[in-house]
């Protein structure tokens, strides 16, 4: 999966975000990214975030100390976007 095809998306819901007011969005890229790279991964394929929102913080604060209240939402919504995507891919093929 391209997440370039994702950056404009991320980059205006970002815009609407109360981080906006004091982060970059090239500060939350990152996260959006890591959001969207667990979405189209075969390991959570079948999984819904609440159900992995723990590992994923978890992981997240391992390899970024101190930054998941941060990054949180910009994850999040990675995943959802992604998964909405690869959801209506699976629609479409199906039709």
């Amino acid at each position: 999966m391209r997440f370039d095809e994702f950056e404009a998306e991320w980059r205006s819901v970002f815009g609407e975000t109360s981080l906006a007011a004091r982060y970059r969005y090239e500060q939350l890229a990152p996260a959006y990214r890591h959001g969207g790279v667990l979405a189209s991964g075969s390991r959570f394929a079948h999984s819904e975030w609440n159900d992995i929102e723990r590992f994923v913080h978890r992981d997240w604060e391992q390899r970024n100390p101190g930054t998941w209240d941060q990054a949180r939402e910009a994850i999040r919504y990675g995943w959802h976007s992604v998964r909405a995507r690869l959801s209506a891919s699976v629609g479409d093929s199906a039709a």
